[in-house]
C-alpha cells in the first residue's frame, strides 16, 4: 500500500506555525521557523505505516480462523495483551485465551460488553467479527492520511 507524497501528508504540526530553537555559527541560539519538524513527521509516517501492517497481518490471521477479532482490536488500538487486561478488568491469562477463536465463542455477554466499551463498538460487532476502525480514528485523531 504506497503513501501520497509527503507535501499532502498529515504531519505533527500541521496548520501550525512551528518555531525551534538552533544553535547559529557563534552556538547563540537562534529562533527558525519551519523545517525542523521534517524528520519527526518522516518518523511517525514510518511508524504509522509499521502499524498498518500489522493490522493487515491481523486481518488475515482472522481470515484463516487463527484468532478471534480481539486481535484485530488489539493491533488496531496498538495494545497487548496486559494492556486490554487493565482496561477490563480481567487477568492478563483470560485476555490472551480471548484472542483464540475457541475460547471467544465462549464468552458471556458482560465480558463482550467490556471488550465493547473499550473499543467502542457494539457487542453484535464482536460477536459477528466486524472490524471497525480503531478508537484513534473515530475520535479524529488519525494522522494517517486518506489513500
Amino acid at each position: 500500500m504506497e503513501r501520497e507524497t509527503e507535501s499532502s501528508q498529515s504531519c505533527i504540526a500541521d496548520g501550525l506555525k512551528t518555531v525551534s530553537y538552533v544553535a547559529n555559527a557563534q552556538g547563540n541560539q537562534k529562533l527558525v521557523s519551519g523545517s525542523i519538524w521534517q524528520p519527526v513527521n518522516i518518523v511517525n509516517h514510518q511508524a504509522w505505516q509499521e502499524i498498518e501492517k500489522h493490522v493487515e497481518q491481523s486481518k488475515e490471521k482472522i481470515r484463516r480462523g487463527q484468532v478471534s477479532c480481539l486481535h484485530y482490536y488489539m493491533t488496531a488500538n496498538q495494545m497487548n495483551t496486559t494492556l486490554l487486561a487493565q482496561y477490563t478488568c480481567q487477568s492478563r491469562w483470560a485476555v490472551f485465551l480471548h484472542i483464540k477463536p475457541f475460547f471467544f465463542k465462549r464468552l458471556g455477554h458482560k465480558t463482550i460488553e467490556k471488550y465493547a466499551e473499550v473499543f467502542k463498538v457494539t457487542p453484535d460487532d464482536l460477536l459477528q467479527g466486524k472490524l471497525k476502525p480503531p478508537v484513534y480514528s473515530q475520535e479524529k485523531h488519525d494522522v494517517l492520511p486518506n489513500n
